[in-house]
């Protein structure tokens, strides 16, 4: 079965040190998409419904999944974020200490172009508006939008 999470500590390095401040910037996008993720954790929920339904939730020889439907979804939005296709995504995350980290796959394989496939077309049209739905009305909430 698949993990819907896990607990990763994340975004370790200082980046008050960073001089680069293309860096900073970047990490710092990462940052904001992580704590808002975080404030709505009913997002995972959504897509973890649809994420389990992937044929491979067990790993070979039957053990559980490694990678959690969080894993999957965050490469997705990277991905989508990024304009890459699945395999350049798979290997920019696996590159990217950044990434790696919004991705939680500290000391974790990276994710198969293969399997972020599947994982991408696993989520339902409606899973993809219910989340929007949910964002939107958290912009509202902030008054980001009328």
């Amino acid at each position: 079965m698949r993990k819907k999470f896990e607990n990763v500590f994340q975004f370790r390095s200082n980046d008050d040190e960073q001089t680069n401040k293309t860096l900073r910037e970047y990490r710092q996008e990462y940052k904001s998409l992580d704590e808002n993720l975080n404030k709505h954790p009913e997002i995972l929920d959504i897509v973890h419904c649809d994420l389990g339904k992937l044929s491979k939730a067990t790993g070979s020889g039957g053990r559980n999944a490694v990678l959690t439907s969080e894993n999957l979804f965050r490469a997705i939005i990277v991905m989508q974020r990024e304009g890459l296709d699945y395999r350049e995504a798979s290997v920019r995350i696996a590159e990217s200490e950044t990434l790696q980290n919004f991705c939680k796959l500290i000391r974790k394989r990276t994710i198969d172009f293969t399997l972020l496939n599947k994982a991408f077309c696993a989520i339902d049209r409606e899973s993809w508006e219910r989340i929007n739905h949910l964002l939107a009305l958290g912009a509202v909430k902030k008054g980001l939008v009328s």
